[in-house]
C-alpha cells in the first residue's frame, strides 16, 4: 500500500499542461464482482487513486481499477469539481469536493474489515460498534454491460441494504489498455534488470566471501605450521 498527502505539491506536465499532484493512494481492496449472467465471487482489486490540479486550477479525481490476475481488467474513472457536485446532489452527500478522495478511501477501508464480505447478519450482539458497523460495509463491482460498470458501497444491516455511494466506472479502450500494458511491461522489464543487478552483486559478495575465507584458512595452516 502507498498512501501519500502531498504537503508540496508534485507537479508533471500532462497533454502540455501543467499538473500537480495533490492527494494519492494505492491499494488492494476485497470486492464482490456481480454480473448479470454469473454468480457473484469476491476478487482482490487494485485502487489507484489520485487527485490533481491543473495550472488554472481545475482539481480532478481520477480512479484506475486493476487485477494482477488480469491484466487486461482496466476500469477507469475521471471527476471534475463539476461533475462531483452533480453527484452529490443526486445522492445527498454531505462532503465537499476536497474531502471526497480521502472519505471515499475511508469507505473502501471499513468494508476491507469485513472478513466474509457475503455476510448480512450481525453474528454477535455484543459485538462493539465500531465492529460492528465495519462488518456490514460491503463493495460492490456490478458489471451492468461488457463496458460499464458500477461501484457500490453498500451497508449492509439488520433493517435493510443501504447504498451509500454509487459510482459509474468504465473499461478501458484498446488505447487505453495498450498504454496500461505498456506501462506494466515497461515495470516488469525494471524489476527483471533490478533483480540481474542484485543477483550480480549477490554473486560478486558471495566470491568475495569464499576469497576471503580461503584467505584467513591458509593464514591459520601457515600458524599452524609454525607451531
Amino acid at each position: 500500500m502507498y498512501i501519500k498527502n502531498f504537503p508540496e505539491l508534485i507537479s508533471y506536465f500532462q497533454d502540455n499542461k501543467l499538473t500537480r499532484i495533490v492527494y494519492f493512494i494505492e491499494k488492494f481492496f476485497k470486492f464482490r464482482i456481480k454480473s448479470e449472467d454469473k454468480d457473484d465471487w469476491i476478487r482482490d482489486l487494485k485502487f489507484t487513486i489520485q487527485t490533481s490540479t491543473s495550472s488554472s486550477n481545475k482539481q480532478t479525481f481520477t480512479l484506475n481499477i486493476t487485477d494482477n490476475v488480469d491484466p487486461l481488467f482496466l476500469y477507469l474513472m475521471e471527476i471534475s469539481e463539476t461533475e462531483f457536485h452533480s453527484i452529490k446532489q443526486e445522492q445527498s452527500l454531505l462532503i465537499e469536493f476536497q474531502q471526497f478522495p480521502t472519505k471515499f478511501y475511508e469507505m473502501l477501508e471499513l468494508s476491507t474489515m469485513n472478513s466474509n464480505p457475503h455476510n448480512s447478519k450481525f453474528e454477535d450482539v455484543n459485538l462493539n460498534f465500531n465492529k460492528s458497523i465495519a462488518s456490514n460495509y460491503v463493495c460492490i463491482l456490478h458489471h451492468t454491460n461488457p463496458t460499464d460498470a458500477l461501484l457500490i458501497i453498500q451497508e449492509i444491516t439488520q433493517f435493510r441494504q443501504l447504498n451509500h455511494l454509487i459510482l459509474r466506472i468504465k473499461a478501458a479502450n484498446d488505447s487505453l489498455l495498450k498504454k496500461y500494458l505498456s506501462g506494466l511491461a515497461k515495470d516488469f522489464k525494471g524489476k527483471y534488470e533490478n533483480l540481474l543487478k542484485d543477483n550480480t552483486d549477490l554473486t560478486e559478495n558471495y566470491e568475495n566471501c569464499n576469497n576471503n575465507l580461503k584467505n584467513i584458512k591458509d593464514e591459520l595452516m601457515f600458524i599452524n605450521e609454525k607451531k
